[in-house]
């Protein structure tokens, strides 16, 4: 399949749009996942870690009110403790159907058999208070281990939601650092292989047509001897370099033809001008004789004879000077049809130059709107900063909480940290993401910058192409000029050729009127004088086609053929 212009410029920016397409396909995706990333953090583990939080403060309180009403012995305690016990209930509830990996769901297994345990140790507690049994009741008190267990149970269920939660910021972090690299590679690449695009069609296009253009100068100023153009294209501009060489060829063929004909031409014209003077000499001769027909009427016949030997040859040199301005109006009428299809593929030359001025106007339009769909990204990028400065603000509010609740809020502290951590680490990534974006947006602006150049070199093109059609046009109206000499010298030459037809009938008239009788000496003598005016006419003529012969010899003279 020939690789024309077109195709060309379409297969090197389609892989730029390819590549640009990628990217922004890549980009978006990525930052979705990380978006999702994000999200399962943010409602799923650091809302299991603080709901797991709020299970240790709900035992806390649980204690605070069964060593209350121990104590104190108030119902408002025993009650506070019931709440607390119901509260624990649903919040494990909650969470339960949340925990979905086997090792959490043992530790929180674990953790509700030890809340199930100290509940019915409370009871016993609580029912040998109502009894009065307070040394049974104190060492009861004194031996149990419950609490303590249940603590190092939350601790090691928490400390494994933390785990999970360094996991899953590794992973958007690796994905941050993913997505930078690929994005920057598509993009190093996409621009690459626009300013390789815009280099080497620039360079087949414009290089060809300056050579062409400097040929066809060359030919314009008179010069044939041009060296054959090398041209090793498979498009437009190389089927446009063959037809100019073949063209080129033709001229010089035409022009080399001519010269020779029009050195024919004067050759003839030569002879026949001896032939006019021969003719002449014998006409005065026969005019001498017809003083003396009586007495030299022989010596009469021998000399009309003889004229009429040379005018025969005379007439057939006529002939041939005819027939060789025939073959001269031919040969140019060739050459004038030939510079017309050399306009042509000029004309359809600077068609195609300008369709490709078009493609290139239209590919820089597809990439500046590429450079808006980066700008849209920046605006994704944006809502994401605002996302992550709104959770690190609910984390320090939380982290503020979470102080002023004193020893039960640490667990609360802890996770807004974490949670604080996580914020700034995703605007982090979202400020990397938006500077990856903003390189994008620069180079799309490079790229564009290069097809701006490529397509002035397309228009410097254009422009050596409609040079070149001067110059064929140059050509043109020489070799119509040379045209209208030949035709001339056609003319002139037919001229002759009838005034030879002349000579031929009336010395056939003479010869008869001399074999008749020496009494028609005044016919004899009559056509010895038109005789001699269709000599002086022809020699005219004569010297009017040696000097046309001259003036096409001028004309081809401009021309170098060696």
């Amino acid at each position: 399949m020939r690789m024309t212009i077109g195709r060309k410029l379409f297969a090197g920016f389609s892989g730029v749009l390819i590549l640009l397409a990628a990217m922004s396909v890549i980009s978006i995706t990525q930052i979705k996942s990380i978006d999702s990333q994000y999200s399962e953090l943010i409602d799923d583990r650091a809302a299991k870690l603080v709901k797991i939080k709020e299970l240790n403060i709900n035992i806390a309180e649980q204690q605070s009110n069964q060593g209350s009403y121990l104590a104190l012995g108030e119902e408002k305690y025993l009650k506070q403790f019931e709440e607390g016990h119901s509260a624990y209930l649903k919040l494990s509830k909650e969470l339960q159907s949340t925990i979905k990996r086997e090792k959490s769901k043992e530790l929180f297994k674990d953790l509700n058999k030890l809340e199930l345990q100290y509940y019915l140790f409370s009871q016993s507690v609580f029912q040998l208070k109502q009894q009065g049994e307070t040394e049974q009741l104190e060492i009861l008190v004194s031996k149990q281990q419950i609490v303590e267990n249940f603590n190092k149970k939350v601790k090691e269920l928490s400390l494994y939601q933390e785990e999970l939660m360094a996991d899953g910021q590794s992973a958007v972090s690796k994905d941050s650092a993913g997505i930078m690299l690929a994005v920057s590679l598509i993009g190093f690449a996409a621009i690459l292989i626009g300013i390789l695009a815009a280099i080497l069609t620039g360079r087949t296009i414009t290089r060809p047509v300056k050579l062409l253009a400097a040929e066809a100068k060359e030919i314009a100023g008179g010069n044939l001897a041009v060296r054959k153009l090398n041209v090793r294209n498979k498009d437009e501009i190389g089927l446009l370099a063959d037809s100019f060489n073949l063209m080129a060829h033709n001229l010089r063929k035409v022009i080399q033809d001519t010269a020779e004909n029009a050195e024919q031409v004067a050759a003839s014209a030569e002879q026949l001008t001896a032939g006019a003077e021969q003719s002449g000499a014998a006409g005065r001769q026969i005019a001498a004789a017809m003083n003396n027909v009586a007495s030299g009427s022989d010596k009469q016949v021998q000399s009309v004879e003889q004229a009429s030997i040379t005018v025969g040859r005379m007439s057939a040199g006529v002939k041939q000077i005819a027939d060789n301005a025939a073959a001269v109006s031919e040969t140019a009428a060739g050459a004038v049809s030939l510079s017309a299809e050399g306009g042509k593929a000029i004309g359809s030359a600077i068609e195609q130059m300008s369709s490709i001025h078009e493609t290139f106007a239209g590919l820089e339009e597809v990439i500046k709107k590429l450079g808006q769909r980066s700008h849209d990204i920046t605006h994704i990028i944006e809502a994401i900063t605002g996302i992550a400065d709104q959770t690190n603000l609910l984390a320090l509010n939380a982290a503020i909480e979470a102080a002023r609740a004193g020893e039960a809020g640490k667990g609360f502290a802890v996770v807004a940290d974490e949670v604080r951590k996580l914020a700034e680490q995703s605007a982090d990534s979202a400020q990397q993401i938006s500077g990856i974006i903003a390189a994008i947006q620069r180079d799309t602006g490079k790229a564009i910058s290069s097809m701006a150049d490529a397509g002035k070199e397309v228009e410097r093109g254009i422009s050596a192409v409609e040079e070149a059609g001067g110059s064929f046009k140059e050509i043109g109206d020489s070799v119509s000029g040379v045209t209208a000499q030949i035709e001339e010298v056609s003319a002139a030459v037919q001229q002759l050729a009838a005034g030879a037809e002349h000579i031929v009938r009336a010395i056939d008239d003479i010869a008869a009127a001399a074999e008749e009788s020496a009494s028609s000496t005044q016919e004899v003598s009559a056509s010895t004088e038109e005789q001699l005016a269709s000599m002086d006419e022809m020699s005219e003529s004569a010297a009017s086609l040696a000097k046309m012969a001259e003036e096409l010899n001028e004309s081809v003279s401009r021309f170098r053929l060696n």
